[in-house]
């Protein structure tokens, strides 16, 4: 009777210690699933604000009168994300203008998922001398 006692003892006592490190692991795979997703979130933005930046000089080069505009770009990142570039363009002194590109990344979060919206924005500023068009006729 003792001996079925004792083995049930150390059968119990090794799955508490199983169960423990099985969830310790589930925990340590979410948490590296998290951070995964978050840098790339990150990187994905990163690219974002670089197309951002190249749209508004291509612009600038083009027309001396831009403003800057909002884009959102459609289906261009693989899963569920929201994407918007804001581009504005403001007069500065001595002549030059201060352009700023705001590049923002939502993640939209499926029905019944545990995961809750995550929002990057990442931000470029730089001055602009803007060329004085004179008219050679």
């Amino acid at each position: 009777m003792r001996r079925r006692g004792l083995i049930s003892g150390c059968v119990l006592v090794c799955l508490i210690v199983t169960v423990s490190l099985t969830a310790s692991s589930l925990r340590s795979t979410l948490r590296a699933r998290r951070e995964v997703a978050t840098r790339h979130q990150l990187l994905q933005t990163d690219w974002l604000l670089h197309a951002g930046i190249q749209l508004a000089r291509d612009q600038l080069a083009k027309q001396d009168d831009y403003q800057g505009e909002t884009w959102q770009p459609q289906n261009v990142i693989a899963g569920d994300y929201e994407a918007r570039v804001v581009i504005k363009v403001t007069e500065g002194e001595n002549e030059a203008a201060i352009a700023e590109v705001v590049a923002t990344l939502a993640n939209s979060p499926r029905r019944g998922d545990r995961l809750h919206a995550f929002v990057t924005r990442r931000s470029h500023q730089w001055p602009i001398q803007r060329s004085i068009n004179s008219s050679s006729e």
